[in-house]
C-alpha cells in the first residue's frame, strides 16, 4: 500500500492511496466445503483486491470548505477445483464413464454420487465473485467557525452542506 498526504499551504491539501493485494490460498477440504478427505475437493483460491483513491480539500475562505475525490475499489474471490473431483484431474473416472453421461459436462467436475444414507463428492465447480464499486464525491460546506479544519471535522458547526456522490458499477 502507498498512501500520500500532502498539504500545499493553508488552503489546499491532497491525499491519495494505492493498494494492490492478493491472497492466494489452497483449501484441502474445498472452498466453503468441509470434506475431510484430502485431495478430493481441493481448491486453489485467490482473493485479489485493488483500491485507488484521490481526494482534495480546498478552503478558499476561512468559512468555506470544498472537498472532492474519486474512489475505486475491486475485490474478488476466484476459486478453481484442482482436486480429484475436477474431471480433467481424474483420468480413471473419465475412462470409466466415457461418453455415457446423458448431458455434456459443462461444470468440469465429476458427477455427484448419492447413496442411501449419504452423498459423496457433492461439490461445486469453479467460482468467481467480483465486486467493483466506484464513487465520485464532492462536498461544499459553509462554516460559521473560525477554523475551517475544525468545522469540517465537527458537522454541528456547519450552517449547511451540499454533498454529491456518484456511484457507478462496472464489471
Amino acid at each position: 500500500m502507498i498512501k500520500i498526504d500532502h498539504t500545499f499551504g493553508p488552503k489546499l491539501a491532497l491525499n491519495g492511496k494505492f493498494l494492490h493485494d492478493s491472497n492466494p490460498t489452497l483449501e484441502q477440504g474445498g472452498l466453503f466445503r468441509t470434506l475431510s478427505i484430502p485431495g478430493i475437493l481441493t481448491t486453489s483460491t485467490n482473493s485479489p483486491g485493488h483500491q485507488y483513491s484521490i481526494g482534495a480539500i480546498y478552503t478558499p475562505t476561512p468559512t468555506l470548505i470544498i472537498d472532492g475525490g474519486y474512489r475505486y475499489s475491486y475485490g474478488a474471490i476466484l476459486s478453481d477445483v484442482i482436486g480429484a473431483v475436477n474431471f480433467s484431474q481424474s483420468p480413471h473416472i473419465q475412462s470409466a464413464i466415457g461418453s455415457t453421461l446423458p448431458f455434456a459436462n459443462v461444470v468440469g467436475r465429476v458427477p455427484s454420487l448419492t447413496f442411501t444414507g449419504g452423498t459423496f463428492t457433492n461439490a461445486g465447480g469453479s467460482s468467481s465473485t467480483h465486486s467493483v464499486p466506484t464513487a465520485i464525491t464532492t462536498s461544499i460546506t459553509p462554516s460559521t467557525a473560525t477554523s475551517p479544519r475544525f468545522s469540517a471535522a465537527t458537522p454541528s458547526n456547519s450552517v449547511r452542506s451540499i454533498t454529491t456522490t456518484i456511484n457507478t458499477r462496472t464489471s
